[in-house]
């Protein structure tokens, strides 16, 4: 831009008099200027352009009944369904006010009367699930959540807050309520573990909240919910038939609030169009004694699954029955993963996974699988080939991996998981993954 200015200024230097020597002179000395100015202003306007180009939407309203507003970039507006949502918008209702969200990750979020929601983050790639981020902040209020594929994928840097909470999840439907200083969370189908804020456990994702404190709360009990009150660091589990304050009871329901408990049914009822997806077949989950916001095997099993193996911190999950396998070689994507580093005294230390790659060469009975992890010493390839066997269960051979596979598929190997194992600088990591065509 101070090039422009320079130019600008020797433009106005030129000679008025070799200007003026007749109207065609005139003429082209003013045209000179306008396309220096153009040109001037061009990247400028470019650049405010590109600037807004990176703010994408992260959702949509698809509900709003009484009255609703909308704050984005420090400004308030009122909120009309079909508005487009960012990264950093609040949504706040008044007392009569209703407003559903539909996030682009299928996530669906219903902000009951008088409530404050700001998405603080959301993000979700599908491709590279080790990028997903979701962080929600409740200021006050209730609100219904249903989580989405990002949290799926990634669960370590899904978070929902409130002024004195954090709660993990995966895949669940719960309710949240908020105040200065007191949040009450129920569940309707899965599982969230809810920790304290402070004690290692921050308000943002940069580090996890695995400690002591946490507690976790499945669908089992549908007449309990979690409190944590400033008074007291340790969420108490209350049983509501003796209280009426429970989070679900908290603040009127809107008839048109999705009474569905499953994300694929969420997704159909608002939108109509888009096809329900297949519940997924394979599944893991925590010991109860593993400190982390993975929900427990027992909140899982039902059934329809069995535990197929297990290592120090995980089960895994699989669809009950025999499995017809496929001929030829199949390759499944990576669907997400989860892995924790254990040192010598037990303490636990979050690991991102990223570009997986899993082969099954079923006329060989063969396969191949390889992971990126994100050691605190640094980045570590996994990788890891064994044998299938015709039941569809598969094993590593220890002499050419360096990680420990177990694992199964489903029928026609349409999915995949395994847990694995591998000493490290610092300890031994342990995790899951999930596989998919």
């Amino acid at each position: 831009m101070k090039t422009c200015q320079n130019r600008l200024v020797l433009q106005s230097h030129i000679p008025v008099r070799e200007a003026l020597l007749s109207a065609r002179g005139n003429f082209w000395f003013w045209l000179m200027g306008l396309l220096l100015l153009v040109s001037c202003l061009r990247p400028a306007l470019a650049s405010e352009g590109s600037e807004k180009a990176v703010s994408q939407a992260v959702g949509e309203v698809v509900f709003v009944a009484g009255e609703a507003s909308l704050q984005r970039d420090g400004q308030w507006q009122g909120l009309q369904k079909g508005r487009s949502l960012q990264e950093g918008d609040t949504v706040r209702t008044a007392a009569n006010g209703h407003v559903h969200l539909r996030m682009l990750d299928k996530g669906f979020i219903a902000v009951r009367p008088g409530s404050t929601l700001t998405l603080k983050q959301y993000r979700y790639n599908p491709d590279q699930p080790e990028e997903n981020r979701v962080l929600l902040y409740l200021e006050n209020g209730v609100a219904r959540t249903i989580s989405g594929k990002a949290g799926e994928a990634n669960r370590e840097k899904y978070r929902f807050t409130t002024p004195v909470a954090a709660i993990g999840l995966r895949g669940t439907d719960y309710v949240v309520q908020a105040e200065t200083a007191l949040t009450r969370v129920s569940v309707l189908k899965g599982a969230v573990v809810v920790s304290p804020l402070g004690g290692g456990c921050g308000a943002d994702l940069a580090a996890g909240c695995s400690s002591r404190l946490a507690r976790e709360l499945n669908a089992s009990n549908p007449n309990a919910y979690l409190e944590v009150r400033l008074r007291g660091n340790v969420p108490e589990v209350i049983l509501q038939e003796s209280s009426q304050d429970g989070p679900g009871r908290k603040n009127q329901i809107h008839p048109e609030e999705p009474r569905a408990v499953l994300e694929k049914e969420v997704i159909h009822v608002l939108s109509g169009s888009l096809a329900p997806e297949p519940p997924r077949g394979i599944l893991w989950g925590r010991w109860s004694g593993v400190a982390t916001p993975t929900p427990t095997l027992v909140s899982l099993v039902d059934e329809s699954r069995e535990v197929a193996f297990g290592n120090e911190l995980f089960g895994l999950l699989k669809p009950v029955g025999s499995v017809a396998l496929p001929a030829g070689t199949v390759s499944l994507n990576y669907g997400g993963g989860e892995a924790w580093l254990k040192s010598d005294l037990g303490q636990l230390t979050s690991v991102a996974l990223s570009d997986g790659s899993l082969s099954l060469d079923f006329n060989r009975r063969q396969f191949q699988t390889s992971l990126q992890a994100q050691l605190p010493s640094g980045s570590q390839q996994l990788h890891a080939n064994g044998s299938i066997t015709f039941q569809g269960a598969f094993f590593s051979n220890a002499s050419s991996s360096n990680m420990n596979v177990s694992g199964v598929v489903t029928s026609n190997a349409q999915e995949a998981g395994y847990l694995f194992d591998s000493k490290q600088p610092g300890g031994t990591l342990f995790g899951a993954t999930y596989w998919k065509r």
